[in-house]
């Protein structure tokens, strides 16, 4: 496969992939290369340590770092569709059809947190979705000064809640104008990534059905083991209703 390994030797990998006897590289490929690239140049513009900021604790900040990655790739070749070529030779070996390894930044229905798996290629395509909607209403320009901007801001801790305060923020810096943020807020409202959430008309049944109740105020996101709610029964901040 091909991949970027930060500290301490900040280098880019370039593999290979054989498909009906014929290897194929990954350096053949300009998307897979401006990919590894922009893990490169994200890295390097963020202002914290790198394998601290995207390889934390949490699954959402190696999805974060995927989705930038992918945004470098595409915003280079004006094109949404990442890795026809070399990942969709591993798409033709999965011998399915379907396009299981490419990432395609158009809406495709990716929604947080209900798409979440807990695989960070599969995990980022809310944020990459996210930017290119963004990039489509602000031209490329402004967009990727806004991502950017972003990565300088990014904090330590990260994941999908603070890459979006970091968006917004930057979006500040830069002087956007209302319309250009209410745009931004309504790409990653549709993805999902801001949420406003309510316990309004959840009905709490004390004596369901062998005494459970058919509702429980629950913590948001769909994987159990990230630890940012304390499971009180109670509708938090970033919890959400289920």
């Amino acid at each position: 496969n091909a991949f970027f390994y930060p500290a301490p030797y900040n280098t880019v990998c370039l593999g290979s992939a054989t498909y009906s006897g014929k290897t194929i590289y990954a350096s053949d490929d300009a998307d897979v290369v401006l990919h590894e690239f922009g893990h490169a140049m994200s890295h390097n513009l963020s202002n914290t340590n790198s394998s601290t900021v995207f390889y934390s604790t949490f699954i959402e900040s190696g999805a974060v770092d995927e989705a930038l990655a992918d945004y470098w790739a595409i915003t280079n070749t004006n094109n949404p569709n990442l890795s026809q070529w070399y990942l969709g030779v591993l798409d033709a070996n999965a011998g399915n059809g379907s396009a299981v390894y490419q990432r395609v930044a158009t809406p495709q229905s990716n929604i947080y947190p209900q798409s979440m798996v807990g695989e960070i290629h599969f995990d980022s395509r809310v944020l990459s979705e996210a930017l290119w909607a963004i990039r489509a209403a602000l031209g490329p320009v402004k967009t990727d000064q806004l991502v950017v901007r972003m990565l300088t801001l990014l904090p330590v801790t990260l994941r999908y809640k603070e890459a979006v305060a970091a968006l917004q923020s930057a979006a500040v810096a830069l002087n956007f104008s209302a319309a250009d943020k209410a745009t931004i807020n309504t790409a990653l409202s549709s993805a999902g990534l801001i949420r406003a959430d309510s316990a309004a008309g959840v009905t709490l049944h004390a004596n369901g059905v062998n005494g459970h109740k058919d509702v429980y105020i629950i913590d948001d996101h769909s994987q159990t083991y990230l630890t940012a709610g304390n499971c009180n029964g109670v509708l938090d901040i970033n919890e959400t209703a289920m």
